[in-house]
């Protein structure tokens, strides 16, 4: 049995595709696929499979770097508020306040990013796992289609 392992790659861009960044599948036709796909049906295979993922895109670390520094600007506006607030009506008040709402904004902040990261790679599991279900269901004698998470 032959392994043929592909890692998905992300396109790095500067534009507005901060948040749901391009990722792609790129192979080309090797020996150790011989006699278990050929070029032209492996090019039909990944341009399906990179439909699928440009239709269930995951959260990049840069995305979620971007968004807890939106939950951090977000807290020093309100943190901002506070203190204003503070000035207004007690000085005794506003220290444990703003503190609470810190540590509040950045677990809150944490938690969101976290929970929007498994969801979106929870839909790209199952989008795959359909997939390839319909691949193994015609190619399994000869090829096993599988997602295989890695760090």
């Amino acid at each position: 049995m032959k392994i043929v392992l592909n890692r998905l790659r992300e396109e790095e861009t500067f534009d507005c595709n901060y948040f749901a960044p391009r990722y792609y599948f790129e192979t080309e036709w090797c020996l150790d696929m011989h006699g278990y796909i050929d070029r032209e049906e492996l090019d039909v295979r990944l341009e399906e499979i990179n439909r699928t993922v440009a239709e269930n895109p995951l959260m990049s670390q840069r995305a979620k770097k971007g968004l807890l520094y939106v939950y951090g600007t977000i807290s020093f506006i309100l943190l901002l508020f506070f203190i204003y607030a503070a000035s207004l009506f007690g000085r005794v008040i506003a220290p444990s306040i703003i503190s609470i709402i810190s540590t509040i904004a950045y677990f809150g902040g944490k938690y969101l990013v976290d929970e929007e990261a498994k969801r979106r790679s929870g839909r790209f599991s199952d989008a795959f796992k359909l997939l390839f279900d319909k691949y193994n269901a015609t190619d399994n004698p000869t090829a096993n289609w599988k997602l295989k998470w890695r760090n």
